[in-house]
């Protein structure tokens, strides 16, 4: 309860008080202090007479009407008269209240509401020492297991020369300019809190460890510097030996790669870095976010894997690059570890982030992170792993599940200007959705000998930009036995440069390598702008039964209504791959100077605005199982044919010579009807009758 004091506060009694009375009325007692009520605030005040004195404690003042309470400091309750004195005078209880200098000397140990002030004495030598008054165990040894604060004073280095051990109960504040030195082979175990800002905290060649009780621990406690000139490679592996690191925007340049351990969570400050500003980021050693941004890149000439692969690791806010020309050491991880979660990270320049041919690893989780000009992403056998909302730009090599990979979903990406953007082999049971994969100079996504994918929702544009060798010119490649694969509900848009120049990208929507009755699904897929050349392209015709396909639209494909025109080669590749009847919407008048019966049983043409279908040369499309709103002549009309129907034919084009059968006969019709000149429908005769 604080005390009060005024100056010159004297009054003399208003009346007579007893022994027993708590209340004095003064003559005139403004005065005196008015303490705060519900007892929080007091003041001491002195009675005095001929022949005696009382100290009273005064808890409230009401005008000249005081609230005390009698006897204090062992002084007797007694009589006093109107016209004796009460003043407010300093006494041995209120002086007792105050801190004394050398109470707070910094090298004195002393304790203050549970705060336990360690000696920033320099005669102490070590720190370690319990023995020592005032030494940082000695004040540890004396609070045992209770809770505490222990203080260090600023401005001196307090050398530990023995183990010392902080308890999960006790948190250590650090003012700037504390420091503790470890010496070698001496351990400072921090099972406490550190409190204290991004400063130096730590020196000497010893180990500092503990769980930090669970807190997030500074590089800049053992030195980093985060300038981009210094090299902070020592400092940021022993930050690194804690569980968790928390790191404040600035260059932190290493020399060598940094040892991660199982289970270590590191956060940044990372901008809204979407982009890349290729004038002033790339292969710069300074980027011109660097001041905004927590950056982890090696020093000039000096390349390697930034991290030691480690499982369970997490990282989030943070920017790895290399800053100037890559050589294939410069990586994320040398060896890739599972379970490792990445979020909100920026990768540039870097040869590569988890790879390795033969590497197994799983449950990577990385989500809206950047990677920029990276050569190859992550490679490997991977599981159960999970990749959300990144952007890959212009890297050698997004994603490439290698064998035996399995149940990785890759959902709501964007792929642009890589050379691959995923690749799969001899993977199953993994999901592509709702990703943009865009301008991939190879293909956008490829498949061998993979089963089981699910690749639904995305958006393929303008990918195959090789647009000249198999495998580098269309958005999808199937190549070897490719196994119930289900590529459903996408858009397939052709394109060209950025510039808005004529789209020149791809020649296919999917080219098939695969050997025959490798049976895959293509359904409900928007392929009117898919591509520049044929939709379908199987170049060693030996991928029959490929693709269980619904519905293929064609349109500004193969020259429509040129005399080179080459829509039945398009529907010739359709029908070798096809597992099923396929529908072939077409949008344009066509014309054939060529013609090649297709493979039976396979191509239904329905037209879009009654298209015209134009045969200039001989031969019969006797294989089409059907042609729907289109205006076309004899040679896109069906074989011979024996039907039946209750009249003559009045749509369709009919072959002469074709019979159909009445289907509901009765006493003086027809038995049939027969077709004795060809066309839409063509000219029926009856022929017997029923007696």
């Amino acid at each position: 309860m604080p005390a009060l004091f005024s100056n010159n506060a004297v009054a003399r009694l208003a009346q007579n008080i007893t022994p027993w009375d708590t209340t004095i009325r003064l003559e005139d007692g403004l005065n005196f202090p008015q303490p705060a009520a519900a007892g929080k605030e007091h003041f001491q005040a002195t009675l005095t007479a001929a022949n005696a004195v009382e100290i009273v404690r005064v808890t409230a003042r009401e005008g000249n009407t005081l609230t005390v309470v009698r006897g204090q400091e062992g002084s007797e309750a007694g009589a006093f008269s109107q016209g004796d004195g009460l003043e407010l005078r300093l006494t041995a209880d209120s002086l007792s209240r105050f801190i004394q200098t050398e109470a707070v000397d910094a090298a004195s140990t002393s304790v203050f509401k549970n705060m336990h002030f360690v000696a920033a004495d320099p005669f102490i030598t070590d720190h370690g020492d319990p023995s020592v008054p005032g030494s940082l165990a000695h004040v540890l040894a004396g609070i045992g297991s209770a809770r505490a604060h222990v203080e260090l004073p600023a401005g001196h280095t307090y050398l530990v020369c023995r183990d010392v051990h902080i308890p999960p109960t006790v948190t250590v504040n650090a003012r700037h300019g504390a420091v503790v030195k470890v010496l070698n082979d001496k351990t400072v175990t921090m099972d406490g809190v550190l409190s204290a800002g991004p400063y130096r905290i730590f020196d000497g060649d010893g180990t500092v460890g503990g769980t930090f009780a669970g807190q997030s621990v500074f590089p800049q406690w053992w030195g980093a510097v985060a300038d981009g000139a210094t090299d902070d490679t020592l400092a940021l592996n022993r930050a690194l030996a804690c569980p968790r690191v928390r790191l404040p925007a600035g260059t932190y340049l290493i020399s060598s790669t940094l040892q991660l351990n199982k289970g270590t969570s590191l956060k940044g400050e990372a901008p809204d870095c979407g982009y890349m500003d290729w004038d002033n980021d790339h292969q710069k050693a300074t980027p011109s976010y660097a001041d905004k941004a927590t950056i982890i890149q090696y020093r000039e000439n000096e390349h390697g894997p930034i991290f030691s692969g480690a499982d369970n690791c997490s990282f989030r806010d943070m920017v790895f690059r290399c800053g100037q020309n890559r050589i294939t050491t410069d990586g994320f991880f040398n060896t890739p570890g599972s379970h490792i979660h990445l979020d909100n990270c920026k990768f540039e320049n870097l040869d590569h982030i988890m790879s390795g041919s033969n590497a197994s690893y799983g449950g990577i989780k990385a989500a809206n992170c950047r990677f920029f000009t990276c050569g190859w992403g992550f490679v490997g056998c991977l599981t159960d792993c999970v990749f959300t909302a990144n952007t890959f730009t212009s890297c050698a090599k997004g994603l490439e599940f290698g064998e035996g990979s399995g149940f990785n979903i890759v959902q709501g990406n964007r792929f642009e200007w890589c050379d691959e953007a995923i690749f799969i082999y001899r993977g199953r049971s993994n999901t592509i959705s709702n990703n943009i994969i865009d301008a991939a100079n190879h293909c956008g996504l490829k498949l061998q000998e993979a089963s089981s994918t699910a690749i639904t929702g995305n958006v393929f544009w303008r990918n195959g930009r090789k647009a000249a060798d198999e495998e580098t010119r269309s958005h999808i490649v199937l190549k070897g036995d490719c196994l119930s694969n289900r590529i459903v509900a996408n858009v397939f848009l052709k394109g060209g440069p950025d510039d808005g120049s004529e789209a020149a990208w791809p020649q296919h929507i999917i080219e098939v390598l695969s050997g025959a009755n490798a049976t895959n699904t293509f359904m409900g897929n928007d392929t009117v702008s898919g591509c520049v050349s044929m939709p379908f392209n199987a170049p060693y015709w030996n991928s029959t039964d490929s693709l269980l396909i619904d519905a293929v639209h064609i349109r500004g494909l193969g020259a429509p209504g040129m005399s080179n025109d080459n829509l039945m080669e398009i529907l010739k590749r359709i029908a070798h791959v096809a597992a099923a009847p396929v529908e072939v919407v077409i949008y344009e008048n066509r014309k054939f100077t060529a013609y090649t019966d297709l493979r039976p049983g396979r191509i239904r043409i329905r037209g879009v605005g009654n298209p015209t279908l134009e045969d200039t040369a001989s031969g019969r499309a006797h294989s089409l199982l059907g042609v729907e709103n289109a205006t076309y002549g004899q040679a896109f009309g069906p074989p011979v044919q024996l039907a039946t129907s209750p009249a003559p034919p009045s749509a369709g084009y009919w072959q002469k010579g074709s019979v159909v059968w009445n289907s509901a006969p009765e006493s003086g019709q027809s038995v049939g009807w027969v077709c004795v000149e060809a066309g839409p429908p063509g000219n029926w005769k009856s022929f017997g009758t029923i007696s």
